[in-house]
């Protein structure tokens, strides 16, 4: 299977070690990973290409996961959106997504989610 064929993912988060975590563990699942360390630059890598399931930070500078959600799901309004969170309290917009995630987690288990939700795209053409 080529790159072009694999489910892609978006991963924005301001902490190098969880993207890292996350790509390795993504990558090696068969997925198409792009990272980004902020909600500015993730929302034009999003506006340039868009992705298949997007893994957001909530709390980044510049612009937080929920407001990188709402501007995304304003012109992709079917896109998946996984929140990740230290501080799930703050949350302002759950609905924005399809689970929040609480930190830590375990890496496995947002793999399973996301082979769901890449699955259930397939599945129904998206």
């Amino acid at each position: 299977m080529n790159d072009l064929n694999k489910p892609s993912i978006l991963i924005v988060d301001d902490e190098p070690a969880i993207r890292n975590i996350l790509d390795r563990f993504l990558t090696s699942g068969g997925y198409r990973v792009v990272c980004s360390g902020n909600g500015v630059e993730g929302l034009k890598r999003f506006q340039e290409t868009p992705f298949d399931v997007v893994i957001v930070d909530r709390g980044m500078p510049e612009m937080n996961g929920e407001e990188m959600a709402r501007r995304i799901k304003a012109t992709h309004p079917h896109v998946p959106m996984i929140l990740i969170t230290g501080l799930p309290h703050l949350i302002i917009s759950p609905q924005l997504f399809v689970k929040v995630v609480p930190k830590p987690f375990r890496p496995a288990e947002l793999m399973e989610l996301i082979a769901q939700l890449t699955t259930a795209a397939c599945r129904s053409g998206e």
